[in-house]
């Protein structure tokens, strides 16, 4: 929320802390060491999100997982584990403090993602995140055609044409 306002540069960012649970703690991961522990590593999608301005598809790539300004601003990301909260996925509120060089400090919390049964997301940003990942390998008529279809799941009376677009590009 901050950067996508642009009210944080990474340009002014000292430290980040991420507040997790227990069973969350599993994503904290400073130097990831393939693809796979990337996705999972909250520095590094921090520090992506931070230096790039937004997630994408080069997020989980080896240039950002090697790329000496993304490693060392991942020095500058950690997560705080709060053992004392449910051992539950996404237990307690979610809490990202940055501080920035100036001395700063903005703290911002939610209490579920968005996304999730109590943000869900509006069919605009669906579409929007739909294009974003699906368009990198699906053709624009493939993209709206299959969001179409996701959109309005409940009234398909089968999902060959969803099969066909996502899985042989028809």
């Amino acid at each position: 929320k901050l950067i996508r306002e642009g009210k944080v540069k990474h340009e002014q960012v000292e430290w980040v802390e991420a507040e997790v649970g227990p069973v969350d703690a599993t994503i904290d991961r400073p130097e990831p060491k393939d693809l796979e522990d990337a996705k999972f590593s909250m520095q590094h999608v921090i520090s992506c999100l931070l230096l790039d301005g937004e997630v994408g598809m080069d997020t989980i790539s080896w240039g950002r997982i090697k790329g000496e300004k993304y490693r060392e601003f991942r020095k500058r990301v950690w997560v705080k584990v709060h053992d004392e909260w449910p051992k539950t996925f996404m237990s307690g509120v979610g809490r990202v403090t940055i501080l920035l060089k100036d001395g700063q400090k903005i703290t911002e919390e939610m209490d579920q993602v968005i996304g999730g049964p109590k943000y869900p997301l509006s069919i605009e940003d669906f579409a929007k995140l739909y294009e974003k990942f699906a368009g990198v390998v699906l053709n624009k008529a493939q993209v709206e055609r299959s969001a179409e279809i996701l959109l309005n799941i409940e009234k398909q009376r089968d999902l060959k044409e969803l099969t066909d677009i996502i899985v042989f590009r028809k």
